[in-house]
Formats: structure tokens, sequence, C-alpha cells
């Protein structure tokens, strides 16, 4: 596998995972912050380069406290090699449905795409460069965070 098979090694920048409930067609999914990673100072990397070097493999933990169901699982790479000039970060979206099982009992409120994110929110407009400094991944903060 060519490792610019999961994203050019010069996209550096953050990954983000939102999960929406099932909504009726024509319906608008409200998604809530699952997971985040940006700039890890330890290792001196963007979560795209640690992305990259994983074979596009990102392991994340569903919150044992959702409420079983149906969901969509929405996950964001934000590539900032052009983010210093307004409306050039780019975005990698992409979907998939699943169905969470188990006892939890909660659904956070949730954010709607598109929309949410301006150009100009911290972390979509971000004039610190490939060493990570200040950088704030965008969107609210992460749902049952450690749970």
């Amino acid at each position: 596998m060519d490792p610019n098979d999961v994203i050019s090694a010069s996209h550096y920048g953050s990954c983000v995972v939102y999960m929406a409930p099932m909504v009726p067609k024509g319906g608008t999914p409200k998604f809530f912050k699952i997971f985040e990673s940006g700039y890890d100072t330890s290792t001196k990397q963007w979560c795209t380069t640690k992305l990259i070097a994983n074979k596009g493999k990102l392991d994340i933990k569903i919150p044992s406290k959702l409420l079983a169901g149906k969901y969509l699982m929405r996950t964001e790479l934000i590539a900032l090699h052009g983010a210093r000039v307004e409306g050039q970060t780019q975005f990698f979206p992409n979907c998939v449905q699943l169905e969470v099982t188990g006892g939890g009992k909660s659904v956070p409120d949730g954010v709607t795409f598109p929309g949410y994110y301006k150009s100009t929110d911290p972390g979509i407009l971000y004039k610190g460069g490939k060493n990570g400094q200040n950088y704030v991944i965008p969107g609210p903060a992460v749902e049952f965070a450690g749970k």
C-alpha cells in the first residue's frame, strides 16, 4: 500500500469522529463528537501522520454510555496545509452506518453538517504551520470523554 493512498503526506492535520442517531429519510442527523486527535506534542506528529503510518487504521472506542440503536458515524480528516488562507482548509469526511448494542442510556445533543464549521473558526483557519503550535481542534467537545 502506498502511504499516499490514505491521504497525501503533505496534508497534515487532525482526525475527528462524530456519531448521530439515524433519522427518517429527509431528516437532518445531529452529530456529537466521540473522538479527536490533532498535534501530539509528545511524538511531534499530527493525527494524519499517525494514520498514514498505520495504513489508514484509527482505533476509537464507541462510548459504553451510548443508547443502543442505529447510528451514522462521520470520520473526518482536516488537512491544514492551506489553512493559513481563509477557505483553503480541506475536509475529508466519510460516513458509515452502524448499530450500537449494549446497556447505555444516553444520546447527546449534536450539531449539523454541513454548516457547523465556519471558515474563520480556530482550527479551520490556522496560521501555526506543521509544528502544531497553538492548534485548537475545531468543533464541540468530545462527549463521554474517557468513557
